[in-house]
């Protein structure tokens, strides 16, 4: 049997091109419905990132905390106002067992929470041990309200990648499956911090 030439090179472009369609018009072709999850963060993304400026505070235990302490870290900074409530110490606690569910890449990750008031800070002193608690009283809670949401809600947090950029909002009733999704996936695609 004889296949004209033409027919033969059809169908060679044929097995190259039409696995290659298809998948163009499956990923884009449906309103992203089909795009891998894997590849989409949970939490809203701060755009621009919001580089950080300098900035000196001191923590609850008298020790200076500034923005070389956060550089080389991923830093979780919680901000709280003066009713952080049920919602807001869930979003705390989440957080702090999300830390730990990084296992051996936890040390990759800081907490940083801040108050407007040394009072609010006191009594998480004993439930959060490995977090640093800092009172709002300069630059860097003039830096950090304008990144955070309309709604205002006490407990929301910011992701801080290790060069000092604002990356993330992490509202405060966000699941912490998806926020430890959300880390996992940025510690495994950093070569830094």
């Amino acid at each position: 049997m004889n296949i004209p030439r033409r027919v033969k090179l059809l169908a060679v472009i044929a097995c190259f091109g039409v696995p290659l369609v298809i998948a163009f018009v499956g990923y884009y072709g449906f309103g992203g419905a089909l795009h891998p999850d894997s590849l989409t963060n949970r939490a809203p993304l701060i755009q621009p990132p919001k580089i950080l400026e300098p900035f000196e505070e001191t923590d609850l235990a008298g020790n200076p905390v500034s923005l070389k302490d956060l550089r080389g870290r991923w830093t979780l900074i919680h901000i709280l106002d003066e009713d952080c409530i049920d919602a807001c110490q869930q979003a705390l606690y989440h957080t702090r067992q999300v830390r730990f569910a990084l296992g051996r890449r936890r040390t990759r990750v800081a907490r940083l929470i801040v108050a407007e008031r040394t009072e609010l800070l006191a009594p998480l002193q004993e439930a959060h041990p490995y977090a640093r608690l800092v009172p709002l009283e300069g630059a860097l809670g003039a830096q950090l309200a304008p990144l955070l949401d309309d709604a205002g809600a006490s407990g929301q947090a910011l992701l801080i990648d290790p060069l000092g950029n604002a990356m993330l909002r992490i509202p405060v009733d966000m699941p912490p499956d998806e926020l430890l999704k959300d880390l996992k996936r940025l510690l495994r695609l950093s070569r830094i911090g």
